[in-house]
């Protein structure tokens, strides 16, 4: 059986803790897009990690992760994150990890035209967008490459030199150091490289396989907020690609977060606040962090507090920060026509809902229900859209840690229904908190 697990908004929504208690019951866990520009957050045996590249199964001793060719990485980061996992006593070697021969190396000069310019569109400046550029111009770096090293050498300078011209004088990239990275991880790399589409080929309707997409649907280079996306296709539509092979795909579950969130640019029909302003924000924490908290919440329920301040109480308390950039994450209500679009291009079955927990004491909550065009409406994410918003009663019960849905108050028990009738498609997982055992999993 293949279980696919997809974001349904911009990113962040919690898929590496899905995919954490999914890997339990698959064989194999396959990451078919992106870079580490994702970034998944789990809290598991009272410690916290985070992986940007490898797959989220690499937690678990008895699974396979396999890192395939749809995916864009970064030799000297891939290594320091290994290293890193081993740091926490994660076990990562050639026999729980298979790098994908066909995948594309982001190398320095990659690094430097993304922080050149990525800001215009708030990029996290680690070379994706140019290493899927060079991709598509037919000119990338792939792990096969490095088997090649005569052939290399030649298709590297004509990249460096074709890049350099584009970029100012002081931050040129040398010769030297391209090839120095290289050299420093070239063979490493090799040791874990395989064809990993053919391992799928092998496995497939024998063993259970669970993709784990990175970045949300709206970030998809097709499918997404345009031009204010990733630079792969993030959803179903990458998957074949992404892994190089077919397959049957029974589950696909997208993960929801409510409240949501965005980082970087781009429009946002939901947002509470400003976005100029939340960027000035600095983050809170210990002690500051709980008194900004106590006095935020009564203010809120007596109705005197603004966008900008629900927003920022809802970040603070949910620790919405980039796990990969660490910039305040923008946030607002639950967007359900955003939810309905993600069902419909990914094929969902069903919904895991995660972050709901931080909506607890707040006596009131909004969810919008549809988009309403002001202009003719040519797309479902044109910019102008305006998001109609519905008032819901919220709950002073705190849901932190709940195992049932039998524990949880009505008011959250008829948001859970309501969502589910908005979005079309059932709830089968819901997140009651950042540990890996707060987790309701409900029987469909």
């Amino acid at each position: 059986m293949a279980t696919l697990v997809v974001g349904t908004q911009w990113g962040d929504e919690a898929k590496g803790k899905v995919v954490d208690h999914l890997a339990k019951y698959n064989d194999v866990v396959a990451r078919y897009n992106g870079g580490d520009n994702a970034g998944h957050t789990i809290e598991k045996n009272e410690k916290e990690y985070v992986v940007h590249f490898i797959p989220s199964g690499i937690l678990h001793d008895d699974k396979l992760n396999l890192m395939c060719q749809g995916m864009v990485v970064s030799p000297k980061r891939l290594f320091e994150e290994m290293e890193y996992l081993r740091s926490l006593d994660a076990d990562v070697s050639r026999e729980n990890l298979q790098i994908g021969w066909g995948i594309h190396l982001i190398l320095p000069y990659h690094v430097a035209i993304d922080t050149m310019e990525g800001g215009a569109i708030g990029t996290t400046g680690k070379g994706i967008g140019p290493a899927y550029t060079d991709k598509a111009a037919r000119r990338g770096i792939t792990l096969a490459d490095l088997r090649m090293p005569g052939d290399l050498k030649g298709k590297v300078r004509k990249n460096i030199s074709y890049y350099n011209r584009m970029l100012p004088d002081k931050m040129q990239v040398s010769e030297d150091n391209v090839f120095s990275e290289l050299e420093d991880y070239g063979e490493r790399m090799i040791v874990f490289a395989a064809d990993t589409a053919e391992t799928i080929r092998k496995i497939r309707g024998k063993k259970n396989i669970l993709l784990e997409g990175a970045q949300g649907t709206l970030l998809d280079v097709s499918l997404g907020t345009y031009p204010y996306v990733t630079s792969s296709c993030t959803g179903f539509d990458g998957v074949t690609a992404g892994i190089g092979t077919n397959l049957d795909i029974q589950r696909r579950i997208g993960v929801v977060k409510t409240p949501m969130s965005r980082v970087g640019e781009g429009p946002f029909w939901t947002e509470l606040g400003e976005y100029g302003e939340t960027k000035k924000e600095k983050k809170l924490e210990g002690k500051e962090r709980d008194d900004f908290l106590s006095e935020m919440l009564p203010k809120i329920n007596a109705g005197k507090a603004t966008d900008q301040e629900i927003g920022r109480y809802l970040r603070v308390k949910g620790k919405e920060y980039g796990a990969t950039t660490k910039r305040p994450r923008r946030i607002g209500w639950l967007d359900t026509e955003a939810v309905r679009y993600a069902v419909d291009v990914n094929g969902l079955t069903e919904i895991a809902l995660t972050k709901m927990d931080v909506y607890s004491g707040m006596k009131e909550l909004k969810i919008c229900t549809k988009h309403v065009a002001p202009s003719p409406r040519f797309s479902w994410l044109q910019a102008d859209n305006i998001a109609k918003l519905e008032v819901v009663p919220g709950w002073e019960e705190d849901t932190r840690g709940l195992t049932s849905i039998e524990g949880f108050p009505a008011n959250a028990v008829n948001y859970l229904e309501k969502v589910e009738k908005l979005s079309g498609v059932p709830i089968s997982m819901i997140s009651t908190g950042p540990g890996n055992d707060e987790l309701i999993v409900k029987k469909l």
